[in-house]
């Protein structure tokens, strides 16, 4: 288990809060499956992705204009 599974588990844990809160259990059950759902989007990119992706930014911010 590396962060980004203690984030998905914090925003699943959060989200059913909320929603038990508001709507009961069926407010939990969908809580827990939308903070889920969001954490695993989060998650879902992997680092290595993330700076390459932020180097080839970098590297065409560099680049002179013709």
């Amino acid at each position: 288990m590396d962060y980004k599974d203690f984030g998905v588990i914090g925003l699943a844990v959060i989200g059913g809060s909320v929603g038990g809160s508001v709507g009961g259990f069926g407010g939990f059950v969908g809580g827990v499956f939308a903070g889920s759902a969001v954490g695993a989007k989060w998650a879902h990119e992997p680092d290595s992705v993330r700076a390459l992706r932020q180097r080839v930014a970098e590297l065409e911010a560099d680049q002179p204009e013709n």
